[in-house]
């Protein structure tokens, strides 16, 4: 399965992964996906629909609650489909750290 600016090779191995990473079934992807209008939840870029056989875009991330854990449990917490971009932005400053970021341009008029 290719996963970024390619086509999904295998729906079922797609929906298979969501559920092994995140418990999410297809029912609740495709309840986000028609939410964020097949978007990035952030920056609003439009992904490829890695449910339809054959359609070329960038596959959507899960973005996930990561103190929850990395999976295993049925606690794992998912919040919305992000881009690769956004989601690494997002891991990279969770928590205080983009609380103070916020602040900071808010202070500033920059926000």
């Amino acid at each position: 399965m290719k996963e970024a600016y390619g086509r999904v090779e295998n729906v079922g191995k797609f929906c298979n992964n969501l559920w092994v990473k995140y418990r999410m079934t297809r029912t609740e992807f495709e309840r986000l996906w028609v939410e964020q209008e097949g978007r990035c939840a952030v920056c609003k870029r439009v992904f490829g629909d890695p449910l339809r056989m054959g359609e070329v875009g960038e596959k959507p991330n899960v973005d996930h609650d990561h103190s929850a854990g990395e999976i295993q449990t049925d606690a794992v917490r998912y919040r919305g489909l992000l881009c690769v971009r956004c989601n690494t932005y997002l891991g990279k400053v969770e928590g205080p750290v983009l609380k103070g970021m916020v602040e900071y341009l808010k202070k500033y008029g920059n926000w």
